[in-house]
């Protein structure tokens, strides 16, 4: 696991986090959980989901054993703090983890690789980052084919109706990723080849459909 993608009050949060016994019950996803399995850029938020539902302001009193949060978002399953200069967020999040979670260093479980490549792919079917383009770029080429993500998502999804065309054509979607920052990648891609490869790919795919 690359820890060293975090910096030292990142790794300080989350072991005064894995103290915190509701936030035990949530895993960490998203970027930064799959940058610890990778190791291939920094990340500077926490993202965490869990499938029971909780109270954002019983959350919100446990976190203060962890320092001073600074609520930015709060709502029905959702609550968004800065914490120890961290932004730290909990979600609600009903769809079903696909594999285990991996114990991270700090005690707090972390998603596996193929529900995070999931979720990426239902970000890019909503509005697409930057940042998830590279995420899901990497896995891509160091964990697993394409295919095997699209699988994930069907799977992660079940009972979700989302159009298959409509799902490639988003890999291909780069109008809001164009206005965002490149993220800390470390020893590339860069993001003209993170396009390049989903053009690709899409065509591809687009091939394989029925």
């Amino acid at each position: 696991m690359f820890r060293e993608i975090l910096t030292g009050p990142q790794q300080a949060l989350l072991e005064l986090l894995s103290r915190i016994a509701e936030v035990r019950s949530f895993y960490l996803a998203g970027g930064t959980a799959l940058a610890l399995h990778l190791g291939h850029r920094r990340s500077r938020d926490f993202d965490f989901f869990s499938a029971a539902q909780f109270l954002p302001q019983d959350l919100l009193s446990q976190l203060r054993a962890a320092g001073e949060p600074t609520v930015l978002q709060e709502a029905s399953g959702t609550l968004s703090v800065m914490l120890g200069g961290v932004p730290t967020s909990f979600f609600h999040y009903d769809y079903p983890l696909l594999r285990p979670p991996v114990e991270s260093p700090w005690g707090l479980p972390l998603a596996d690789p193929q529900d995070i490549a999931a979720m990426k792919l239902s970000a890019l079917a909503g509005r697409g980052s930057r940042k998830d383009f590279v995420d899901l770029y990497v896995y891509a080429r160091t964990l697993a084919p394409l295919e095997e993500a699209l699988a994930c998502f069907r799977e992660k999804y079940r009972g979700v109706t989302v159009d298959p065309y409509h799902l490639l054509r988003s890999l291909t979607y780069f109008e809001d990723a164009e206005a965002e920052a490149m993220p800390e990648v470390l020893g590339g891609p860069t993001w003209d080849e993170v396009k390049a490869f989903f053009r690709a790919e899409a065509t591809r795919l687009f091939r394989a459909l029925p």
